[in-house]
């Protein structure tokens, strides 16, 4: 298990991030809201990463860095920025920060990324550690791990593993012992490697670099990202430093960019036939839709039917209850009849393109609909707050509220308003009831998982899913249920009514 130090001023980031995080099976997060708090912290408990925002008042997220590898040496950092900040991912690189990872957007891939650059960044600390314990068996460990790795001088090779001989296509590791570590490296990045190495060996600080060109034997480019630490080899001052071939990578990259640009290109010039298609589509979806419509109206006779025969088998039995194969029976009709609904439901979702809708008219409409009996519903969204979504909407806050006034036990009010975090908007539906248990926080989301239909919630998540909304549970159990939906920047709009 990693345990991991969170520092974002953000409070509610800090809790989305934790909660994706933790759905990763090595990771536990503490969280904080302040860099001299986490100083602070740091002096009393051991943590195996730290994770930082960069723009936080009093300390910023450089500050911070510095102050971490002052204090407490090579413990992985992993700076948490926003997007438009390549100057301060420089700097933060320069100071020593083992990777970066770009905040905004969609909070499921970023906070995925960000639990793999944890993963990575600990298991490659590990390895050092493991090093610096036991260097009688430096080499035999160095030569199981898929990195290339090599030592130097800063001038010339000391000390290479197979995957770095296997990288640049040498013969064998006496071929690269002792031979200049520049000519292994483009030309065109000598100047930034001299600055490193006057950072590992004369200033005694970790480098990390994003962008590398090495060069195989034959003069070939190799794509690479690098990280580089002082260390003793041999009793003897050296840096070590890990590579990763990107080559790979970069090229994918370079075809997905031509590609898109070649889609483009036929796109711009093709919108009639695309009109056309989208015609096409429409009409075969139509068909499809009337296909099952009558197959579920038909469906929808047959079980009438057997109901009517189970009736009468009930009626006739002496005791029905004590009749195992008619319960069974009466128990596989209702589900057929729920399975009939639900795909009634679900093919609805997306059939009409997505609409502009007022937030507070949504809510307040889902509302009247509602018996919430002594449970009060509270709409603090400003009139005119608008959401980008599919047509059926509504039937999310619906099922948000007649979930809290079914289940919620002791609750005795659902409140519904507008936060905002890193350019998304977050749309929250809280309540002071029972709230969920931990171990159900993404499993109320499955099809078939709950005490009614088991549907509600799932279609929710496909409702929303249609214009890239998210939504998750971050309660306290005990403490009231407290549902986020995550509006990305494109679709949410202040005044909806001005929308053209």
């Amino acid at each position: 298990m990693y345990h991991i130090l969170y520092v974002d001023d953000e409070k509610v980031l800090l809790d989305i991030g934790k909660l994706y995080l933790e759905r990763h099976s090595q990771i536990s997060v503490d969280t904080i809201t302040s860099a001299r708090e986490a100083l602070a912290l740091l002096d009393s408990t051991l943590y195996d990463a730290v994770v930082s925002d960069y723009q936080m008042p009093e300390m910023d997220g450089i500050s911070f860095l510095k102050e971490v590898r002052k204090r407490f040496g090579n413990i992985p950092f992993i700076l948490f920025t926003g997007r438009g900040r390549e100057e301060v991912v420089i700097e933060a690189i320069d100071n020593g920060a083992d990777f970066y990872v770009q905040k905004g957007g969609q909070s499921l891939p970023q906070f995925a990324e960000l639990a793999h650059k944890i993963t990575v960044a600990v298991q490659r600390r590990q390895a050092l550690d493991a090093l610096v314990r036991n260097e009688k068996d430096f080499e035999s460990l160095v030569e199981y791990i898929p990195d290339a790795i090599y030592i130097s001088d800063g001038e010339r090779f000391i000390y290479v593993n197979t995957a770095f001989v296997r990288m640049v296509g040498a013969v064998s590791s006496d071929q690269l012992t002792g031979m200049s570590i520049y000519d292994r490296i483009h030309p065109d990045y000598h100047a930034l490697i001299h600055r490193r190495v006057h950072l590992i060996h004369v200033e005694g600080k970790p480098s990390g670099l994003k962008d590398l060109v090495y060069l195989k034997t034959d003069g070939t480019p190799v794509d690479v990202e690098s990280s580089a630490v002082p260390f003793q080899f041999h009793g003897q001052g050296a840096g070590l430093v890990i590579l990763r071939d990107i080559s790979i990578k970069k090229r994918a990259q370079e075809e997905l960019r031509k590609l898109y640009g070649e889609l483009e290109n036929r796109v711009a010039g093709r919108t009639a036939e695309l009109s056309q298609t989208q015609e096409a589509y429409r009409k075969a979806n139509e068909k499809l839709n009337l296909l099952s419509s009558i197959t579920r109206h038909d469906i929808n006779n047959q079980i009438t039917l057997l109901w009517g025969y189970l009736a009468r088998l009930r009626k006739n039995l002496p005791d029905p209850a004590s009749n195992e194969d008619l319960q069974k029976s009466i128990t596989a009709a209702q589900n057929i009849s729920s399975i009939i609904r639900f795909t009634k439901e679900y093919e609805r979702i997306g059939v009409n393109a997505p609409v502009w809708q007022d937030l507070r008219i949504l809510v307040d409409t889902a509302a009247a609909k509602v018996s919430p009996g002594t449970v009060r519903i509270k709409n603090d969204i400003s009139s005119g707050t608008g959401i980008y979504a599919d047509s059926l909407v509504i039937k999310v806050f619906y099922n948000l509220m007649d979930n809290a006034v079914r289940y919620g036990g002791k609750i005795t009010t659902i409140r519904f308003m507008v936060e905002e975090c890193d350019g998304d908007h977050i749309v929250v539906c809280e309540d002071d009831g029972d709230g969920i248990a931990a171990a159900d926080k993404e499993r109320i989301f499955e099809r078939g998982f709950g005490r009614n239909t088991g549907m509600g919630l799932f279609l929710a998540r496909e409702i929303l899913s249609i214009t890239g909304i998210i939504i998750c549970e971050t309660g306290v159990s005990g403490n009231g249920a407290r549902f986020e939906i995550v509006v990305p920047k494109h679709a949410y709009q202040v005044n909806v009514n001005n929308h053209e």
